[in-house]
This record gives structure tokens, sequence and C-alpha cells, in this order.
């Protein structure tokens, strides 16, 4: 089998830091040069899905016909959402959807 790496996030770190903060609403602290920081307290409170937000592309060659049914099989979107646990609403914006 042959793997041929095709695409990388550039300044993965940032793009991680970015997506966590909206999570937390904590764009201001971006500048602040935390973002290892950031992103170990990020791993270490379990919020693992904003690394989801860095991606690598591979070109995989010679894989079993097995191999290839399972790649497709799991693949992986990412979503972060602004987090109502730590985020304060105290000025909640939000919308009703029309009643029929």
């Amino acid at each position: 089998m042959r793997v041929e790496l095709l695409s990388i996030s550039q300044n993965a770190e940032k793009l991680i830091e970015s997506a966590g903060r909206t999570a937390y609403l904590s764009f201001k602290k971006q500048s602040r040069g935390i973002t290892k920081r950031f992103i170990r307290m990020l791993i270490k409170s379990g919020h693992l899905s904003v690394l989801e937000h860095a991606y690598a592309t591979f070109r995989i060659k010679g894989g079993s016909r097995a191999f290839t049914h399972q790649v497709v099989r799991h693949r992986l979107c990412s979503y972060t959402q602004q987090s109502q646990r730590y985020v304060d609403e105290h000025n909640f914006n939000y919308i009703e959807p029309d009643s029929n």
C-alpha cells in the first residue's frame, strides 16, 4: 500500500484555537499568544471535537477492497458551536420556528 500526503492545514494550532474560541466566545483572548495553553486546556477538559478542524488529506493506493470500504464508511465532518454551558446567556438571542 502507498500513502501520499496531498494537503495539510496551514497554521493548524491557530485554526484549532479559533474553533475552540467559538464555543467559549473568547475571541478577544486569541491575540494574547496563549494558543498552546488554550489547546492544552481544551484537551484536558475533553473538548476534543475542535481538534478535528485541522486536517490532512491523503491519497492511498493499493489498499484492499475491505480496507477502502472501511475508510469511506467512517467519513468525518466537524462542527463547533457556541457553548450554552460556558457562555453568559443573559441577553440570549433565539429563533422561534413558525408554527402552522
